[in-house]
């Protein structure tokens, strides 16, 4: 075989190799049937005291909780909006053994792990305002199922609407 078929074949085998390695699922792995994820029924919050208090409710495989993420935009500036970008200025984590967390088991799925459960946090935020915005985040065990995220909530102290 002379040296231009050599090329040929091996220019060949290159584009054929990456058109095949191209083949496949795309998009980030996904746990199997979402039976390891879990999901947020409700959640509602009050200020006590310059202090949130959340509580919330969630379902799914609680055996993968790992974390509630609170995120948290204080509206004491000129330039924050209903509607507008949410761009939360604080983060707070609470694990299960988290001061000011709780989570209760509300029952037990009759095929398995699946579970309703009720959760209360308490956060004083750094930044005290009159309103904020705020999102919960359920963090998984498992790194590659996606956070159960809550809608952006909006939160005034009833003395602010005075």
């Amino acid at each position: 075989m002379d040296l231009s078929k050599k090329l040929i074949c091996l220019l060949f085998l290159t584009i054929s190799g990456a058109a095949l390695a191209a083949c496949g699922k795309s998009g980030p792995p996904q746990p199997p049937g979402g039976v390891q994820q879990f999901s947020w029924t409700w959640t509602r919050a009050e200020l006590i005291n310059e202090c949130l208090a959340i509580q919330g409710g969630m379902q799914g495989n609680m055996d993968n909780f790992y974390e509630v993420v609170l995120e948290l935009q204080p509206a004491d500036s000129e330039d924050f909006c209903i509607g507008c970008p949410f761009l939360p200025a604080e983060r707070q984590s609470f694990s299960r053994r988290a001061a000011g967390f709780k989570i209760e088991q509300l029952s037990e799925g009759a095929a398995g792990p699946v579970q309703d459960a009720a959760i209360a946090l308490t956060y004083c935020p750094e930044r005290k305002a009159p309103a904020y915005q705020w999102r919960l985040l359920g963090v998984n065990v498992n790194q590659i199922a996606p956070h159960a995220l809550t809608p952006v909530q909006y939160l005034a102290s009833p003395l602010s609407l005075e």
